[in-house]
């Protein structure tokens, strides 16, 4: 669930090809180039800074050693020649990009974009869809809220503790079946010690199960969603208010307009899901949700 932000060359053994660098885990492309840079060079045999701006389309020989060191400046419209010579795509680009328009940012509005940018693509690089066989654990709602406390530093994989700092939403008994389940379909695993932790850090159900298309797949996220209202209607009524945070709006909206505000809340939860990346010590579970549907019938 976290991303470690870093600006150190990544380590290898020695005479061993560098690993290749992971593009979240920096802040800075400056550091993400000068990496990338030993990556290629311990990969390939006289690779040079020559060579690396030949790839990327520029005419001074040394420019992207230049920038390595700080000395000059990637453009907004250069950061696209060299991701494609570091063969950066899809979310990867998109994160480099962002980075890259993130520090020439001379605008509030510029670095507020550029950092809605990084959050939504680190969101796709770490994301990892569920596949049909562990479509299972979309059965009962406590299967997945499990699978995010084994990020909590104290998290121990016994139904007893689970069931109590779920403050018994679920019983010891459920708690155990549900970690026997997410072991058995993967999305858990045996780490350091025989520690249970998450196989990935971020995880989607995949346009099968958006909704967007009626099928058994879609019903099944729907009763999911019912099964975890039925338990917020009990929960809500025990939280103080400070503890929560509600809202409802109401929208006079035209039907064409529809699919873009769809849009929006999922470019928000892109946005949120990055955002917490970066959280080193959890301390609790919560739980966010988006929920729009019409009111009036035409």
């Amino acid at each position: 669930m976290t991303a470690t932000k870093r600006e150190s060359q990544p380590k290898s053994a020695p005479g061993e090809p560098l690993p290749r660098p992971a593009i979240v885990t920096y802040d800075c492309y400056r550091a993400l180039l000068g990496d990338f840079f030993l990556y290629k060079k311990s990969t390939r045999a006289g690779f040079t800074y020559r060579r690396f701006s030949q790839l990327a389309g520029l005419k001074s020989p040394n420019y992207l050693q230049l920038v390595i060191q700080g000395k000059r400046n990637l453009s907004t419209e250069t950061a696209g020649p060299v991701a494609d010579s570091l063969r950066l795509m899809g979310a990867e680009r998109a994160y480099f990009l962002a980075l890259v328009a993130h520090a020439g940012a001379t605008t509030q509005k510029e670095r507020d974009a550029a950092q809605r940018a990084l959050l939504v693509s680190t969101r796709h690089v770490l994301t990892k869809q569920i596949n049909s066989a562990q479509g299972e654990i979309l059965h009962k709602w406590h299967h997945l809220v499990i699978r995010e406390m084994t990020f909590l530093p104290d998290f121990r994989a016994n139904g007893k503790w689970i069931a109590e700092r779920l403050s018994n939403l679920v019983t010891p008994e459920l708690a155990e079946e549900s970690i026997a389940v997410l072991e058995q379909t993967g999305l858990l695993v045996r780490g350091e010690g025989g520690r249970l932790v998450s196989a990935e850090p971020v995880l989607d159900t995949g346009d099968e199960y958006s909704g967007r298309i009626e099928s058994s797949e879609a019903r099944r996220m729907l009763d999911l969603h019912l099964q975890a209202f039925a338990v917020w209607k009990n929960r809500l009524q025990e939280l103080d208010a400070s503890e929560r945070e509600l809202a409802l709006i109401n929208i006079p909206l035209a039907r064409a307009r529809v699919p873009e505000f769809k849009a929006r809340m999922r470019a928000f939860q892109d946005e949120i899901i990055g955002w917490v990346q970066d959280e080193a010590s959890p301390e609790e579970i919560f739980q966010l949700g988006l929920c729009f549907l019409p009111l009036t019938r035409k």
